[in-house]
């Protein structure tokens, strides 16, 4: 029966149109072929025969076998239930299109008889009332396989067709008749002439008979499950389609290749592009060097394409063993990704600090794999040794009076002496050298005995104290030399009359005299308090108080609520503790969360005070000194730039204060004097740029008190070094100078070393991130929050501007003294970029590499967001690029 959708198509394809595209869409797992392969295909389903019993399947079959190619981008042409004609002439046309194409397939479901051992395929019209018909009536299978075979890749016949057949009993009562002897097997025969580059596929083996199956045959049910699968070379397609229908079947039906392929492969479902396997975000592992086998955190690795993994070691930590099941783990051992999350690492029991990095090499099989590394600390079980007593002593000829540490865990201390003041310090009747050995009790026995005639700051008497677990802690104890007598100074109260002796406050003559009323200093105290107040009559005939008694009078009528420690003016509070003691030189007074100091000569016209250390405190504990009468407590100093901050001239110290910012010329930026010291680089850090966390000794060092402004850029045009005034939003004098290249940087580097005098330089990662830190170990110099209006950053609140750095004095600067350290512009460094801090210096020094292109920059901008301008956060750019928020600030060594 011929139906009028198979006319129609009949007369599309006698006229060479008849091709049909469904162009459906890929999964969106799948891949397309590339793209200058051609795939056509040709589906023909014959169920309704005219002349025999209808067939269940083989119209839905091709149906479906053609739309499962043309998700496979296939172009498919369908032929439902074809006549001889219409059969004959979609043949003839897909041979048309086979001859432009790679690939060519043909998927026929439907009658097919073998007459002497040819293969005939028989159109829904057939009578075969005779041998002869077979010419008139039926397909040679050897025409279809000669239109297949042009395609220039590749030839696939697909025969559904080798079904319980009753033409073969026409065709054999007709040979009867006839009296000629003529072979009517069922099924399908052989195909042994298959052409060139071209695979025959029967459902059966030759001779056999083909189930017809329920909504599909076996075998097109076969074939549309693998088309799903991808990645299989037709080869294993095709034996994977033959394992599939023999259990279908209880092993009846066996389908069979008869083929003349190449070794090139092919491939119906291509697998995508391989994708790299995915490691979670790994967590860095602390332990104590007692901890038993700890689980290492690492979760199994995963692969987008469903690919097996495997994880190589590729580094192993030190100060302990990797076990995996409880056996230890070799460099360069393999095993299976699952495995990975039952990793753990057992310490030594002896060893502690950064122990290095478990370095996994994760594989999938096809050329993905991705890397990954634990940073592992072992750390100390015990407690740091305590340390007490005062920071500053005024002694003439006695016990200094170090109180001896303890330890919070009872381990057995051993203090080591490593520096000594200008004297003699005995350990009863030994002289104590550097690197003598003394027992927590004798430390705190230990005398002084001055050099002769001298007085005044003698030096430091500085000591480790180790607890045999890898805690140690520094200590130190400045010594000034007072005068000798019968009576001698003791510790706190000669250090407090040292400090405020010649203040100019009385307050702070009412401090000592509250808290030392029986000092031998007593009556010099009041004679100078009752001269300051004398000095403003003009106040008191007024009847107000001189500046201070409100102050004074409040502290009295509440009773001096809280200890007041010696050498702090009343009304002030011990500062916290540091996380780690205060490196010399540091502003004092500092701890995270705490507004800053005042900076050294702008609120007082000199250096800053040395703060002295109440009596009992910790070591680093620190309080700052009222500020002088007349004069109202300073939040900050003024920034000052090139065009109005003196040169520095030699100024006669006072006692107990230091330099701290400095210019070399009139033209040159502020600088300010950095102490040296050491601080665990990265420490808090979790993003891989910014580990593995170690320690850094930094010698002491300068750094520009604030980024370049744009007046120390100018001051640069004028001299003609710097060729250009970069665009900026704004630019205003006190603007950081930004929209820089590190090249850029480095001509007005070079300008400013020859003005000065001086060689100036960009500062190290190192040198950048102990100065921003400032002495604290959290994520910005106030604390771990970002707070408001602390930075310039895009969120860090308050007035900011979205289109340019707000000016270098607009925020409070860190402890060290130093301006916009996070936030405002990013800052280039010295540094050559690298992935990781792995095999950078302990010293501070730039790191470099030969031809860097990519330096490193610091402390983000006014565009990034808060988690970009923390003191570990490291990006990089390229060096002779500019860009809107890159600038930079200046160094140079100390001599």
């Amino acid at each position: 029966m011929i139906t009028p959708r198979t006319t129609r198509l009949a007369i599309l394809l006698s006229g060479l149109l008849a091709v049909r595209l469904v162009l459906l869409p890929l999964p969106a797992h799948a891949a397309p072929p590339p793209a200058e392969e051609r795939r056509i295909a040709l589906v023909i389903g014959i169920s309704a025969y005219q002349n025999a019993p209808h067939l269940a399947n083989p119209v839905n079959d091709a149906r479906a076998i053609g739309d499962a190619l043309r998700r496979l981008k296939f172009e498919v042409s369908e032929l439902d239930d074809p006549d001889f004609r219409a059969l004959n002439n979609g043949v003839r046309a897909f041979g048309i299109q086979a001859a432009t194409a790679d690939v060519a397939v043909v998927y026929y479901a439907g009658h097919g008889v073998q007459v002497d051992r040819e293969n005939y395929l028989i159109p829904a019209d057939a009578k075969l009332e005779r041998e002869r018909d077979l010419f008139y009536e039926a397909m040679p299978l050897e025409r279809l396989l000669d239109e297949v075979s042009q395609a220039s890749h590749i030839g696939i016949v697909l025969l559904d067709s080798c079904r319980n057949n009753p033409f073969i009993a026409h065709i054999s009562r007709s040979m009867t008749v006839a009296g000629r002897a003529v072979a009517t097997t069922p099924g399908m025969a052989r195909v042994d002439n298959v052409p060139r580059n071209t695979m025959v596929v029967m459902a059966a083996k030759a001779d056999q008979i083909a189930e017809d199956g329920q909504a599909h045959s076996p075998f097109a049910a076969a074939l549309l499950a693998h088309f799903q699968i991808p990645g299989l070379e037709l080869s294993l397609f095709f034996r994977s389609v033959r394992d599939t229908v023999l259990k279908a079947t209880g092993n009846r039906q066996e389908p069979y290749v008869f083929s003349s392929l190449g070794a090139e492969p092919f491939y119906f479902f291509p697998r995508p592009p391989n994708r790299a396997p995915v490691m979670a975000a790994v967590t860095p592992l602390a332990v104590t060097e007692a901890a038993g086998p700890t689980p290492l955190g690492l979760a199994a690795p995963t692969d987008p394409d469903q690919d097996p993994l495997s994880v190589r070691i590729i580094g192993l930590p030190r100060f302990g063993e990797v076990r995996i099941e409880g056996r230890p783990v070799a460099l360069n051992a393999v095993f299976s990704a699952d495995r990975l999350k039952g990793a753990v690492y057992k310490p030594d029991g002896k060893s502690i600090g950064p122990a290095g990095t478990l370095d996994l090499l994760v594989e999938d099989g096809r050329g993905g794999s991705v890397t990954a590394s634990l940073p592992i600390t072992v750390r100390s079980s015990h407690h740091l040794p305590v340390l007490a007593g005062p920071a500053r002593v005024a002694v003439a000829e006695q016990v200094l009076g170090i109180p001896a540490p303890v330890s919070p865990d009872g381990d057995p201390l051993t203090v080591t002496i490593t520096a000594l003041p200008r004297g003699t310090v005995r350990n009863g009747t030994a002289i104590v050298h550097p690197g003598d050995h003394v027992s927590p009790q004798d430390l705190s026995r230990l005398t002084f005995w001055p050099e002769a005639g001298t007085s005044g700051p003698a030096g430091s008497l500085r000591y480790t104290v180790d607890n045999g677990h890898g805690g140690v802690v520094e200590g130190a104890l400045a010594v000034d030399v007072g005068p000798a007598s019968g009576s001698p100074d003791q510790g706190p109260e000669a250090a407090l009359w040292l400090t405020l002796r010649d203040s100019r406050d009385p307050v702070e003559f009412d401090a000592f005299l509250r808290l030392f009323p029986g000092s031998p200093h007593a009556g010099e105290a009041k004679r100078r308090r009752a001269a300051l107040l004398a000095a403003r009559p003009q106040v008191a005939a007024q009847g107000e108080p001189p500046r201070g008694e409100p102050q004074r009078a409040a502290a009295e009528a509440a009773g001096m609520a809280e200890p007041v420690a010696p050498g702090m003016a009343p009304g002030m509070a011990m500062a916290p503790r540091m996380a780690e003691p205060v490196a010399p030189g540091m502003a004092p007074g500092m701890a995270p969360g705490m507004a800053p100091p005042m900076a050294p000569q702008a609120a007082r016209g000199g250096e800053p005070p040395v703060a002295s250390r109440p009596a009992g405190a910790l070591p680093g504990t620190v309080t700052r000194q009222a500020p002088p009468p007349g004069e109202p407590p300073a939040a900050s100093a003024p920034f000052k730039t090139a065009a109005n901050v003196p040169p520095l001239a030699p100024a006669a110290r006072e006692p107990g204060r230091m330099a701290g910012v400095f210019q070399d010329c009139p033209t040159c930026p502020p600088m300010v004097r950095i102490p040296g010291g050491s601080f665990i680089m990265g420490q808090g850090a979790h993003a891989p740029e910014s580990l593995p966390a170690h320690r850094v000794e930094v010698p002491a060092f300068a750094l520009g008190q604030a980024p370049v402004t744009v007046g120390d850029w100018k001051a640069c045009m004028a001299a003609g070094a710097c060729k250009f005034l970069p665009r900026m939003r704004v630019a205003q004098d006190r603007t950081p100078v930004h929209n820089l290249s590190w090249d850029d940087a480095g001509q007005y580097i070079a300008w400013l070393s020859q003005a000065a005098g001086h060689r100036y330089r960009l500062p190290s990662e190192a040198e950048w991130e102990y100065a921003a830190r400032g002495g604290t170990t959290t994520r910005y110099w106030w604390g771990e929050a970002v707070g408001v209006h602390l930075a310039n950053c895009q969120d860090c609140g308050g007035a900011q501007n979205a289109y340019a750095p707000l000016p270098v004095d607009a925020l409070r600067p860190n402890p060290f003294g130093l301006y916009d350290m996070l936030g405002g512009v990013a800052q280039w460094m010295a540094d050559c970029w690298f992935p990781n801090y792995h095999g950078a210096p302990a010293d501070a020094a730039p790191r470099e590499a030969r031809d860097c292109e990519k330096r490193v920059l610091r402390g983000g901008s006014f565009r990034s967001p808060h988690d970009e301008i923390t003191v570990i956060y490291r990006f990089d750019y390229d060096a002779s690029v500019r860009y809107l928020v890159n600038g930079f600030r200046v160094a140079r060594d100390l001599k």
